[in-house]
């Protein structure tokens, strides 16, 4: 298991109520101790499905690099969530 450190902005705590309402983030990054670093997007199911129905109707495709999918965009939900990825060591995300 990697050493990593997840960044959130210093915005982050004080508009928590407004993200987890949005259910996406995009501004979150993790640094991994081998100089790996991961930009990575969370989004709720409810969001996302939003998300891909809207793209697919303009662009006729979704994509979308270092998609994490939580059940609630939440400090706790993304902390959970990278801790597993890195516990799988990253292995389905792309450093930028």
């Amino acid at each position: 298991m990697a050493t990593y450190e997840l960044i959130l902005p210093d915005y982050f705590d004080a508009d928590a109520a407004l993200i987890e309402a949005k259910g996406w983030f995009g501004d979150a990054v993790v640094t991994v101790d081998d100089g790996r670093k991961f930009a990575l997007s969370f989004y709720d199911p409810t969001r996302l499905s939003q998300e891909i129905a809207d793209e697919l109707e303009r662009n006729g495709l979704f994509s979308e690099p270092n998609l994490v999918v939580v059940s609630t965009v939440a400090r706790q939900s993304i902390e959970r969530a990278v801790a597993q990825l890195s516990d799988a060591g990253f292995a389905t995300l792309i450093a930028s």
